[in-house]
């Protein structure tokens, strides 16, 4: 009899113990196919270090720029090499539910990384911390130690890689930025300051010019595009997976992302997309591309994260 006391002690100290390490941990999967169509448009969190996501609806749209969108950009004084990297303008399918970052990663998030020492410890500037984009982070650490230490925090590190935290590809991040529009930005085909935070002192077709505030500023001070998210358009440019390549022949119908492509000094060039607090209004065009190498540490890049829910049963 005391025997089995003992036993009953223990059983329930362990389950005491599981619950602590994992009553913070909500990891969301859709138990349904019509579940999971209600949830668009809902704000997701898996655990209490975790980003907010927004679960964005499937669908399919034409990745980069129309004809018109090309020739507004290179009349307002655009790169035609860059111009040309947005060519051929193709159909895209994201036949996969994804959650989106809401926001771009902030210090708050990324330094708890840091206090764990599972990610370098990076400058800020003299712009603070708090609830301001990270940035000063490579695209190598945000692979190799970041989303790798995030995937553990929220119980996905053990589980297919396809379901686990990662950085959007070209491919998602653009069908995000647009959210269902054609037009050269979310809301339409002119910008100017008081919708994003870029160079405001430059016009871009027929837009006003406004205010350049010389910094990145804390996330979400902008209106939401129509899919729910925050500064797609300028504040820090943002990391995607893909690497460089000049143009999109041969690009992936499928949301997936494209290896290959350049390199520069051992360090494979990756894509970058969104624009940037210092950028001329036409690099915040939904269809831009950047590009640098995977080891550089910008004051003008951050980045955000993605994950791909799945059904129950279908991991």
């Amino acid at each position: 009899m005391r025997r089995a006391s003992i036993v009953g002690v223990v059983l329930v100290v362990a389950a005491a113990i599981v619950y602590v390490l994992l009553r913070d941990v909500t990891l969301y999967e859709f138990p349904s196919r019509s579940e999971q169509l209600a949830a668009v448009g809902k704000v997701i969190r898996d655990c209490s270090v975790c980003p907010e996501l927004v679960v964005l609806p499937q669908g399919s749209f034409l990745m980069g720029a129309s004809e018109q969108d090309r020739d507004i950009y290179l009349r307002s004084g655009g790169s035609a090499e860059l111009a040309a990297a947005e060519t051929p303008a193709h159909r895209v399918d994201i036949a996969y539910t994804l959650a989106f970052g809401r926001y771009e990663i902030t210090w708050d998030e990324y330094d708890k990384c840091v206090r764990e020492r599972e990610c370098p410890e990076r400058y800020a500037g003299t712009w603070g911390r708090g609830r301001n984009p990270a940035i000063h982070v490579s695209w190598d650490d945000v692979t190799r130690q970041y989303l790798p230490w995030l995937n553990k925090k929220a119980g996905l590190h053990d589980k297919p890689t396809s379901f686990q935290y990662r950085l959007p590809t070209e491919a998602e991040w653009e069908y995000a930025a647009r959210a269902g529009t054609t037009t050269a930005f979310s809301f339409g085909d002119s910008i100017d300051s008081t919708q994003a935070n870029y160079d405001g002192k430059m016009s871009y077709n027929n837009g006003q010019s406004g205010e350049f505030r010389q910094k990145p500023l804390p996330v979400g001070r902008f209106q939401a595009n129509p899919f729910g998210l925050y500064d797609m358009h300028g504040n820090v440019a943002e990391w995607v997976q893909d690497a460089w390549h000049e143009n999109y022949q041969g690009a992936p119908s499928d949301g997936s992302a494209r290896e290959g492509g350049m390199s520069f000094m051992g360090a494979t060039v990756r894509a970058v997309r969104g624009g940037t607090w210092l950028a001329n209004p036409g690099a915040l065009r939904s269809a831009f591309r950047g590009r640098t190498d995977s080891t550089t540490s910008s004051f003008s890049i951050g980045f955000r994260v993605v994950r791909t829910i799945p059904i129950a049963g279908n991991r």
